[in-house]
């Protein structure tokens, strides 16, 4: 992990002097060559940053120390669940880069795909036993 510059702060801090509550929070991991060369696009590390407290562990244990810089408030229109039609919603955008969240995305994907592979045996063998039944 590279220091942060002084333009930065760090995901876990993003966390601690943001309102997570009330305010939407979007941190975007940017391209630059790593991201290129590995063939991914950009993606958002966190579409909700406050959504759930799953989705705050999980972020801070993959990205809690890639800095973030150029913290914005933006908006766009969603459907909100209850509610007709689409609707203004403002959120706090925060973007990375690529090459300082590589390992942590690296690391995520690698734990996903162990967990669809054990996922994958439970069933299978569930489904063996219920032959033998």
């Amino acid at each position: 992990m590279r220091e942060c510059n002084e333009y930065e702060i760090t995901v876990e801090k993003l966390l601690k002097i943001v309102h997570r509550y009330t305010e939407k929070i979007v941190i975007r991991a940017v391209s630059d060559m790593e991201m290129i060369q590995d063939g991914a696009k950009e993606f958002d590390i966190t579409r909700n940053f406050s959504g759930s407290q799953e989705e705050m562990d999980r972020v801070l244990k993959y990205y809690g120390d890639v800095p973030v810089w150029n913290l914005t408030a933006d908006f766009e229109s969603e459907h909100l669940s209850g509610v007709k039609g689409k609707h203004i919603v403002c959120y706090i955008k925060a973007n990375c880069h690529y090459r300082d969240a590589r390992e942590g995305f690296l690391r995520e994907k690698e734990d996903l795909r162990k967990e669809r592979r054990k996922e994958y045996r439970r069933r299978r063998k569930e489904g063996e036993q219920n032959e033998d039944s």
